[in-house]
């Protein structure tokens, strides 16, 4: 049957795996992974604790270790200390964290800015007030009470479940995102944020309420100039020389995380700050607009992960 073919295969790969990388942590966390767990020779937990330093397994540690705050204080101090965590990310992850008021609550979808938030506050000491969400973690109802519970909010119930089984898997996950979001909403005094990275759909079915401030777009019942606010982020508060040039060897990140999608994140700083760029050139601030202007431009021509077609795009995005 297909079942005793895929079987044998495992079997066949396992035994191959174990001759050439016998006692590591890879072939511990794949036995792990792909076997029943009564054939793997050890837990995750005992995994992690005879390998601690196994840095390229960290992200996959660190997805093992979301309930256990001792071990991710762990782990992140030491991803932190290791320096092969991707210098980029934590800078975007610091200029995300630095831009939020006190206690706030910030909802993503990317690993980047849940990870980096870890080490800058476990290895660094940094923003520990501040809690960093991945928004697909509070779809199951034992994550969000366990979120509910920490917050000190009531319990998240959801009074209509079927109401979005008929739609798109895209327009099911951001309808139940974003009825998470006004729940917590409604019962927390936290300031709350949605990462400019997240889904689209996500953003468009909180429009209504979410106004951009940079990086994160604050969710807020009543309006504010928050074009104030993205000023001063922009002006005093983020940290941009490592957009202009980086000294880090950017092929050290491949040994944590994908590569391409660490350079990737230099690209939300021009949708970011699209409209402070067209309020520095309507109230005549010329010093302002050309900074910004030549360092977005700057952003656009380096985004080699992105086809010419898709770098003018943008460029003629910043052209009004």
């Amino acid at each position: 049957t297909p079942g005793d073919s895929i079987e044998k295969e495992i079997n066949e790969m396992m035994v191959k795996v174990k001759k050439y990388i016998p006692n590591t942590a890879t072939y511990a966390l794949i036995q792990n992974m792909i076997l029943p767990f009564s054939k793997s020779d050890m837990s995750f937990d005992e995994i992690m604790d005879k390998w601690p330093d196994a840095v390229m397994h960290y992200p996959v540690y660190m997805g093992l270790s979301f309930s256990n705050k001792d071990r991710l204080k762990d782990i992140s101090a030491r991803w932190y200390q290791s320096g092969a965590y991707p210098v980029q990310s934590l800078n975007y992850t610091y200029n995300e964290l630095a831009s939020a008021e006190k206690d706030a609550l910030i909802f993503t979808d990317v690993n980047w800015t849940l990870f980096g938030s870890y080490l800058l506050q476990y290895g660094k000491g940094l923003f520990n007030d501040k809690k960093v969400i991945l928004s697909g973690l509070i779809l199951p109802s034992f994550s969000m009470n366990r979120l509910t519970e920490e917050l000190g909010i009531p319990e998240f119930k959801d009074t209509d479940p079927e109401f979005y089984k008929s739609k798109t898997p895209t327009a099911t996950f951001a309808n139940e995102i974003k009825k998470r979001i006004e729940h917590i909403a409604k019962y927390t005094n936290r300031p709350i944020y949605i990462s400019v990275s997240t889904n689209e759909a996500v953003k468009d079915l909180l429009k209504d309420h979410l106004y951009t401030e940079g990086l994160l777009m604050r969710y807020s019942a009543k309006p504010y100039d928050n074009l104030a606010v993205m000023r001063r982020n922009y002006e005093n508060t983020y940290l941009l020389d490592y957009l202009y040039e980086s000294f880090y060897p950017e092929t050290l990140t491949n040994v944590c995380l994908d590569l391409k999608g660490v350079k990737m994140l230099s690209i939300y700083y021009v949708p970011a700050f699209k409209s402070l760029l067209q309020f520095y050139k309507e109230s005549g601030d010329v010093t302002h607009y050309d900074k910004l202007h030549a360092l977005l431009e700057s952003i656009i021509k380096k985004a080699d992960y992105y086809n010419e077609e898709v770098r003018e795009r943008y460029l003629k995005s910043i052209n009004f």
